[in-house]
């Protein structure tokens, strides 16, 4: 089943190259009209997309580029320490790019078809253990992170996978303690998701507040120290990038998703945009709604007390603090941002045969899948014309 879905995803990237970037891969990592690139990037060439802005796997691209942050590129960069902080996607290109000699580019899509092909194989691994069936690992394909990132290059995707591995084999460690496989495992996720993402720290939390519910002394301590490597990198792009002027936080629990409910409220009565796409963003929204509903029944029914249900709180628990603006104004944003949520929701559903826990990711997959849509027929249309 993991074959299955990389091929899959082998097949819409290649169309969206050949058909959309005329064969450049480069065109993956969707540069905007007006970005600003480093000359030699510019000289790659580097493919344009026709949207203005372009989207963040530029800025990864650029990272990928200069993971040490030596060749002064800081200022092409929208948020440099934010970007840089994220290097493990990025710097784990840029790594077996110079290793095996091979083309930068493929090296960075080829590491998200690997975490695809991870993610779909512990996503399998938990249905058989569960008595479902394998095919639940082509599952993969219906996270948002996962369908933004191959789409886009975010590094959202090896989040995902590692947001899945952390709750397979973290449950069987703890009801293992000598499970040294699942330790090796779980620990590893660890290490690399507050290097792939900062939201990956929510996962150290969530470990050590369960070992530490259970006496587990000696595995809460080992988690804590996995956030040490991050933690390093953190320190060293601090120093060597500008200060992050980004408003993340807001005094008021949840305002950034009321005030994203308000306005698509407003924009569906309004009739603004195409109706499709304004009705599955509405859709889309009570699908957040739905996922911050199930997190607090799960975690009140279990009083918190396992190792899932405390990391969907601390996701929820972060995100209601979240009032950055441009994480809330789409579907497509919020969606690949919720996915550890989502995913953490839909393996309990598995685990707990309560399917209603996996509606919030049906409900936001609509949206992703009209803008994938779009891209598509948009690649049609363009290899028709031509």
């Amino acid at each position: 089943m993991s074959t299955i879905a990389v091929l899959i995803a082998v097949a819409f990237e290649a169309f969206l190259v050949v058909s959309n970037y005329s064969g450049n891969v480069t065109g993956l990592f969707y540069t905007g009209q007006e970005t600003r690139l480093p000359p030699e990037l510019a000289a790659e060439p580097t493919v344009r997309v026709e949207d203005k802005r372009g989207y963040d796997g530029q800025f990864y691209h650029v990272v990928a580029h200069d993971p040490l942050m030596r060749r002064g590129w800081q200022d092409f960069v929208d948020n440099p320490r934010l970007r840089w902080r994220r290097i493990g996607l990025p710097g784990s290109a840029a790594l077996i790019a110079v290793v095996s000699h091979s083309d930068l580019h493929y090296a960075y899509a080829g590491l998200q078809l690997v975490s695809l092909f991870v993610a779909s194989y512990w996503l399998a691994q938990y249905a058989l253990r569960w008595n479902f069936s394998y095919f639940f690992g082509t599952a993969v394909l219906a996270i948002p992170a996962v369908l933004v990132s191959l789409d886009r290059m975010t590094v959202d995707l090896a989040l995902a996978t590692l947001v899945i591995g952390f709750v397979v084999y973290g449950d069987q460690a703890i009801e293992a303690e000598r499970d040294r496989s699942s330790a090796f495992v779980l620990y590893f996720c660890l290490l690399l998701a507050p290097l792939v993402r900062e939201t990956g720290v929510l996962l150290i939390g969530a470990w050590v507040s369960a070992a530490c519910r259970q006496r587990r002394w000696r595995s809460a301590v080992i988690g804590a120290v996995c956030a040490l490597p991050a933690c390093g990198w953190w320190a060293y792009v601090h120093v060597r990038s500008s200060s992050d002027g980004t408003v993340w936080l807001t005094a008021v629990p949840f305002s950034g998703l009321l005030s994203a409910t308000a306005d698509t409220v407003k924009s569906i009565v309004a009739g603004h945009g195409p109706r499709l796409a304004t009705i599955t963003e509405g859709i889309a929204i009570a699908g957040v709604w739905a996922a911050v509903a199930a997190t607090f029944y799960v975690g009140f029914e279990t009083r918190w007390n396992r190792l899932a249900e405390i990391t969907a709180v601390l996701f929820v628990a972060f995100f209601a603090l979240v009032g950055r603006e441009d994480i809330w104004d789409s579907a497509y944003a919020a969606g690949r941002t919720l996915s550890p949520l989502l995913i953490v929701l839909v393996l309990l559903a598995v685990r707990q045969r309560r399917w209603i826990l996996a509606l919030p990711l049906v409900l936001i997959l609509p949206r992703i899948l009209l803008q994938l849509g779009s891209e598509v027929v948009h690649g049609f249309l363009h290899g028709f014309v031509s």
